[in-house]
Order: C-alpha cells, then structure tokens, then sequence
C-alpha cells in the first residue's frame, strides 16, 4: 500500500524537481517506509511506500523495465500476482519479489488488456517513453483513489487531492457544483473534486494521456442482468467458497494482519472465515462507545469469544474539537460522513498491533444490506401511474405533506414510497440536504451559482445506466457506483492510510461481486429480509443475535455531542464572521439551523455536521497551511 504522484509535462517545461518533491511529501502518510522520487524526461514520478509483500529495497518504486521504456508507480496490493507471474511471465527474469514489477511487465507485453487479469485493489500510472504515453487505471470497486488535472501544459496524479496544489497550472479554486452535490450526498462524487481544475478517476475506469490529449472509459462494471440458475443450497455454499478463497488471497502478507470486527454480519463473517484459514487466532479491533444506543461491542465480544480472537476494544469519547480538523486536512476535500471519527481510531488501535487489516466493506451494496431498499417490494403500484406523474407529479405533491401529524405522516409516506417513481424514493431517502433545504439555507448569490445544477438528474444518470433490469439490482447498482467508491472506501482508505495501515476487502473480490450480481433479486430481498441469502450462508458460522438482528450503521453520537460538549466548538466555528461572510448560506438560516437542533427543536446533526466539515476544509484548505495536517489528537 502506497501513494503516488507525478506530472508529464506537455509544454516543453521541465519537470520542478522541488515541487515533486513536495506532491510527494503531502503523502508520506501513505508511505512511511520508503520514497522515490525521479524525472525521466518530460515525465516525474513520485512514490512513498507502505511495505507489505517484498520487504526489501528491491520493491522500490518507480520502478522501469530493464530496457527504460516503461515506468511505473502504483498504489495496492495484487492478490493474484504469484499465479500471473507464474502462468504469464514465465519467462521474465524478474529482480523482485513484488506485485509492482508484475504489473509492469503485465502491462509492457499486454497493454491496457492485462487489467481483466488482476485481481486486487489498485491506483497506477505507467508512462510509456517511447510511445509517450501515459495509462492510468482504478480498481473495479474504486478502493485505491487516483486524483488528476490537465491541461495544455499536460497532466498530474496523485492519490491525494492535495497533492495537486503544488503545481501552479492547476485551477484550485472550489467548485460550487462539488458543494452543491455534496450538501445532498455528504461526500463529492466522481468525477468531480472541491476544486474545479481537478478530478477523480471513476472505479473500474482507466485514462490515456497522449499527445496532450485525455481519454478516460471504464473497463469494468458489474453485469447484474444475466442471472444464473441456481437453487439456494447451491448459492450457500458456493457464497460460502467464495468468501473463503477472497480472504485466503488478503492474509497473504509479509507483515502481520489483522482485522476491524465492528459486530455486525459482515465483519464477523470475514473474521469467521479468517479463522477457519489461520492457525494461530486472529487479531480484532473494535470501538465501543459511552453511549449505549451507539455501542455495538458487545455483538463484537460474542464473535471474538466463538473464535478465540486475540480482542482489542478501544472507548472513542467526545474529544472530536481536535480530531475532526485533523480529519478534514488527511481527507482533502469536505467529507461528512462522521463515521470517518470511529474508522480513524479503530484505525489508530490496529496499527499498534498490526500494519494490514481485513475488513466487512462491501456486503451491503452486493447482497442488500440496507433497510432502505425494501420499499422496492410495493414499487408496482408506482409503475401503474404514468411517467412524468411518477417522477414530477407525486414527488412535489407528497413534499407539501408535512409528515409531523400521525394521519398526514402516513399519506406522505404512502405517496412517497408506493406511487412515486423508485429512484425519485430512493433520492429522497438519501439525500441530507434536499433541494428546497439547500434553496432555503443558500444566499442569492450561491442560488445563482448552482441554479442549473441538480443532484437528483446526478443520481439519476447512474440509475438508468446500471447494467441491471431489477429494481433490487438497480438499486444495489446505483450505490456499487456511488455511495460506495465515492463515500465508504474512501473514509476507511484516508483513515487507515492516515495511519500507515492497510485494509483489505474480501467481500469486494470481483468474483464475489459477480457471483451476487448473477443471484436472482429475491435473494437479496425476501419477505422483508435484507441480505437474506448472506444471512442462511452464515447460518453455521455467526451467532443469530450477529447474523439476524437489524443492521446498525458504524455511526457516532453527534446528535448528542452538538448538544453537549461540542456545543461551543459547533456555534464557534458555524457562527463566526469568517465563517458566515464566505458568500455560501444565509446567516440567519445557519444559525436557525444550530439553535434549533442545540434547543432540541429539530434533529438535523447530520446537516450540521455537512457544515461543520466544509467550514473547517475552508479554514484549512483555503485560510490556513494546508501543507502541513493540525496537531494530531493525544
């Protein structure tokens, strides 16, 4: 596990050895063992190396073929590597016993083809000298980030948007469009960034810059459409094989793993399944919390006791005046997703022990994991209504129910969930900030900036383009390509990378992805159940109290927080004159917001905390030093 950076210049302009450098120190964080640094031409690469597999200095990065042509940096693990070397490089005379020089040479005899070969998670630059050529690619489910600018004077990378900063072409002023989106879903969505001359690369995309010209396209999504003919017991025991083939891939390390057992399904099983494949007991890690509504540690307990883990449980209190600034600096861009607070301790307390960990991430947006995708199953009787009356008509008239009184509250809901159109239910659900909250919390001059932008045309887009028919599967589809790369992988990436530690996914193996993409809907969703065909795999191997009870997000007590100990810390930074004379929101709607929620008129943490965080990204990122991250907190 790395970070990587790098420029090719375009324009005749030599690569700035300094500011190299620099793009490459913003992310030691990532790399604590090793760096690399080196122009070559048009092209500088730079590389800061977290070792796993190859421990010595012959896994240094960049690395070249022998001949000079090709050279690469790269940010993951290849599972599969040994068997690609083996089967497809059998006659290579390799000088490492790593994945990167794999890779390199995979790429150097099959181009952008050798990608269907790889089996792993990975973020990659490979310039090609000769061709002047630079290829560029992101694994299937986007666990390792790849951040770019272009330009007339060529193109930068980086796995962390902060990096980008050192090079003056590129335009670092904040896009309302990212702010716009990202008040609806609390994290920026591909391929957009906070600042409008940078973006992301899509999951399971590659990009080609030649002859200053860029090309980005996928090369892998999830094919949900084709469904296989299998019978239950069948697809149990085959979800049971595949599981145990994607974590005996992940323990494969040359330090010592882990892994976060939070005490829901997920994790549980990945530690099930790590302990049927070790012989010595396996490391866990969990946060618990003082309050009791949020504390999952005791389901945690149950599975580390059936097990015989080696336990590890860490308290996370209320101390996030420092952690969430120090959080905002690693993640780069306004996040607000506040379970970035727990990941990043859970985080702190394995790196003590170990340097990689698995984790659960992935088992609900493969098998159906979330509450919200049952109102699915009535979703015929919206299909009985026209069109535009589904998506326009019955939205608009629902949202001037007001859900307070008990008999308003259930026809806004039977409208909502039964006689609209799915995705404009399923938009609803999910977004934080709706359309009218944002228009009522904007200043004119922010209306006028975001007026032709929407998030739900966004959404929609990767709606009606999923590789699936099904509405279960086109859900499960939508958040493969969004909430999850752009939200889940990306809070745990930042906050086990901000710690020098790895993590690892097993139910994100591809072939597992598939294999629950080919199920038939109704073993996802049945009879109310979600993930039930998860669930009966697990049925020897989880507890019933782990296995069956209702999913518990990996959240934090802010509700609780806001109106308590960081009560001052929330109206000193939202109130404040700098904060308020930015030119985004209506003072007087910001401080409806706060007053309201510490008063205990409205819950609207979450709102609150979307602020929060961009707020202290500005102060940082805009204001402050943003080269150097806060104190770290104690």
């Amino acid at each position: 596990m790395c970070g990587i950076t790098g420029i090719v210049r375009g324009d005749g302009r030599p690569v700035d050895m300094d500011r190299l450098k620099e793009a490459a120190r913003l992310i030691a964080h990532r790399g604590p063992d090793d760096e690399g640094v080196e122009i070559h031409g048009q092209a500088g690469f730079g590389h800061r190396r977290l070792s796993i597999i190859d421990l010595s200095p012959a896994g240094h990065q960049p690395m070249s073929t022998p001949d000079g042509r090709y050279t690469i940096v790269f940010n993951g693990e290849i599972y599969n590597f040994e068997e690609l070397r083996r089967v497809y490089l059998s006659h290579i005379q390799f000088r490492s016993r790593s994945d990167t020089e794999v890779l390199l040479h995979l790429y150097a005899e099959r181009g952008e083809h050798m990608l269907g070969l790889l089996r792993g998670m990975f973020a990659f630059a490979i310039w090609d000298a000769r061709e002047k050529k630079l290829f560029c690619a992101r694994d299937r489910a986007g666990k390792k980030p790849f951040f770019y600018a272009e330009g007339p004077w060529g193109i930068a990378y980086a796995s962390e948007v902060r990096s980008l900063r050192v090079w003056d072409e590129v335009d670092a002023s904040v896009d309302c469009d990212a702010i716009h989106q990202y008040l609806s879903f609390q994290y920026i969505p591909a391929p957009l960034s906070i600042y409008a001359g940078v973006r992301k690369l899509p999951h399971g995309s590659m990009l080609i810059w030649h002859n200053g010209r860029t090309t980005v396209r996928p090369w892998w999504r999830p094919e949900y459409r084709r469904k296989r003919q299998i019978d239950e017991a069948t697809a149990r025991e085959r979800l049971r094989e595949l599981l145990l083939e994607a974590t005996r891939y992940r323990l494969i390390s040359d330090v010592p793993v882990g892994a976060f057992l939070s005490g829901g399904m997920d994790s549980s099983a990945v530690v099930a399944a790590m302990a049927r494949l070790s012989d010595r007991p396996v490391k866990t890690f969990t946060i618990d919390f003082e309050e009791e509504k949020y504390s999952e540690a005791r389901y945690a307990k149950e599975v580390a006791d059936a097990y015989h883990t080696d336990h590890h449980v860490e308290v996370v209190r209320y101390d996030s005046a420092n952690i969430i600034p120090y959080l905002m600096w690693f993640y780069g861009e306004p996040y607000a997703d506040s379970s970035a607070i727990p990941t990043w301790y859970v985080s702190r307390l394995a790196r003590r022990h170990v340097t990689v960990v698995l984790n659960g991430d992935g088992g609900d947006e493969s098998f159906g994991g979330y509450q919200r995708y049952l109102f699915s199953r009535f979703a015929h009787l919206a299909n009985q209504l026209p069109h535009g009356v589904r998506r326009e008509v019955i939205p608009n008239l629902y949202r001037k129910i007001p859900p307070s009184a008990p008999v308003l509250w259930r026809v806004h809901n039977l409208l909502r969930d039964n006689y609209t159109a799915p995705e404009r239910t399923y938009f609803d659900r999910i977004v934080y900030f709706t359309g009218e909250a944002k228009q009522d919390i904007y200043s004119d001059g922010m209306k006028n900036e975001t007026a032709r932008f929407t998030s739900f045309d966004r959404m929609l887009h990767h709606f009606d383009h999923g590789q699936a028919h099904e509405l279960t599967d086109r859900l499960l589809a939508l958040d493969f390509d969004t909430y999850l790369p752009d939200d889940l992988l990306v809070k745990v990436d930042i906050a086990t990378m901000a710690n020098g530690l790895e993590a690892r996914s097993p139910l994100l193996d591809h072939h597992l992805v598939e294999f629950a993409a080919s199920l038939p809907a109704d073993f996802k969703i049945r009879d109310g159940e979600t993930k039930w065909i998860f669930k009966m795999a697990m049925e020897n191997w989880l507890p019933p109290s782990v296995r069956l009870r209702p999913k518990m997000g990996f959240g934090v007590p802010i509700d609780m927080w806001f109106r308590g100990p960081l009560r001052d810390f929330l109206r000193d930074t939202l109130l404040s004159q700098r904060a308020l004379a930015r030119g985004y929101f209506r003072p007087a709607a910001v401080r409806a917001l706060v007053e309201d929620h510490i008063s205990g008129k409205r819950d609207v943490r979450y709102q609150l905390y979307a602020l929060l965080a961009l707020e202290l990204w500005h102060q940082i990122y805009m204001d402050g030093d943003w080269r150097n991250p806060p104190p770290r907190p104690a």
